[in-house]
């Protein structure tokens, strides 16, 4: 993308988000983020965020980045196939697949055990966890809380 082209993508952010601000420095940051990318998989990524679950709020730049590919990694990727996860439906690139599954299925296992527990967990904020906090919390609950628990 250009600088002229981030800024329009921004302005075009800012008439959906009154707050969004656009200073100098946040436009240099912005533009030395967005360079490497194609202007139409950078637009197609703020649709998915308007039709997303944090669309009250203005995207943020690592979200729009995020799974992104330069066109040097698009054609060195043909083979790098989109999947859905068979546990939660969310849609990924097939390298992230075995990551992604790891957490989700351990996800799933914790929110069996919170229900079991009568705890309300949300299996968003369990997403929303940096790896170490995730980690420790699977931890301490991985083996079940009490042995009755077990099947």
């Amino acid at each position: 993308m250009t600088k002229s082209e981030v800024i329009n993508f921004m302005k075009k952010i800012k008439a959906y988000y009154d707050y969004f601000s656009m200073e100098d420095y946040k436009i240099g940051e912005w533009y030395d983020k967005l360079k490497k990318y194609d202007l139409e998989d950078v637009y197609r990524k703020f649709d998915q965020h308007l039709d997303g679950e944090l669309k009250d709020s203005p995207p943020k730049l690592h979200y729009i980045t995020k799974y992104l590919l330069t066109p040097e990694e698009k054609s060195q990727d043909r083979n790098d196939y989109i999947v859905d996860c068979n546990l939660c439906n969310k849609t990924m690139r097939l390298s992230d697949y075995n990551d992604h599954y790891d957490k989700c299925s351990s996800i799933n296992y914790l929110l069996r055990i919170f229900k079991k527990k009568n705890m309300e967990v949300k299996r968003e904020e369990l997403e929303k966890l940096d790896e170490k906090t995730f980690n420790n919390i699977y931890e301490k609950y991985k083996n079940g809380a009490d042995e009755n628990d077990k099947n």
